[in-house]
């Protein structure tokens, strides 16, 4: 009976124990976060190592299958360094004759990998 209830138990408790690992760990996509960019890129100023080289900053557009639009960005890459702002522009096409309305998105998958700060 004891292994019955260690069982039922075990099998409750998976899910919130399988969430707590990948928080600590960053597995399956979890995202970790200690600091924030912002928070670094001041640590690195006030310690005077302040990031010299660039990162290179990809962009594509996709659109969904049967969608009549034209959607292109208007440079494929920007290099900026560790907290510098950079502006991207998108060019988008109606191809049909009715409106659209679109929602863009953004993902971010960097490099595998690849340390920022």
């Amino acid at each position: 009976m004891a292994l019955v209830f260690a069982m039922v138990g075990s099998s409750y408790a998976a899910v919130p124990l399988y969430r707590r690992f990948c928080q600590a760990t960053g597995y399956g996509g979890t995202v970790q976060r200690q600091e924030s960019v912002e928070e670094k890129i001041a640590q690195h100023a006030k310690d005077g190592t302040v990031a010299t080289w660039e990162i290179v900053v990809q962009f594509n557009a996709d659109v969904a299958d049967g969608m009549p639009w034209k959607f292109v960005p208007t440079q494929r890459e920007v290099r900026v360094k560790p907290g510098e702002s950079a502006l991207a522009s998108y060019t988008a096409e109606n191809r049909s004759s009715a409106p659209i309305t679109g929602v863009s998105t953004y993902n971010v998958t960097p490099y595998e990998g690849c340390s920022l700060l």
